[in-house]
């Protein structure tokens, strides 16, 4: 089984699969960052000490993270969308670079709904929706 910071070739896949190319990757002894562009949007996962971050950002202004959870959340109108699936992965409230991945390609023609024609109101209702992690 692989690391959960290690990115498997099913995942690569995934992000082929959505003309993602991986344009940016950086590794240290700590930390490790990804970030993938297709014609529409970056996708990017961070990871620091067993803490992993993972957002979306739109080639348009605003340019600024929508983190991949809290976007699902307010897509699917569900402030517990994947709580349940955050606390079994017991990483600090965030999942592994692999099922970030599957998540987000599971997703991702909601997602491209919501980027296309993305805009200053669409990153307003983003910023406005309430999001929460309990426990931390």
């Amino acid at each position: 089984m692989k690391s959960p910071t290690e990115l498997s070739s099913e995942s690569e896949k995934y992000l082929r699969n959505l003309s993602f190319e991986l344009i940016k990757s950086e590794e240290n002894s700590w930390a490790k960052s990804f970030l993938w562009a297709n014609d529409i949007l970056n996708f990017g996962i961070e990871y620091d000490r067993l803490y992993y971050d993972c957002y979306i950002m739109a080639h348009t202004k605003p340019i600024e993270h929508l983190y991949l959870v809290k976007l699902l959340r307010l897509l699917n109108n569900d402030l517990d969308f994947y709580k349940q699936e955050l606390i079994t992965a017991n990483v600090m409230y965030t999942l592994p670079i692999n099922q970030y991945i599957k998540l987000f390609f599971d997703n991702y023609n909601m997602i491209k709904s919501f980027m296309i024609g993305y805009d200053i109101v669409k990153f307003s209702e983003y910023d406005k929706f309430e999001d929460r992690y309990e426990g931390i």
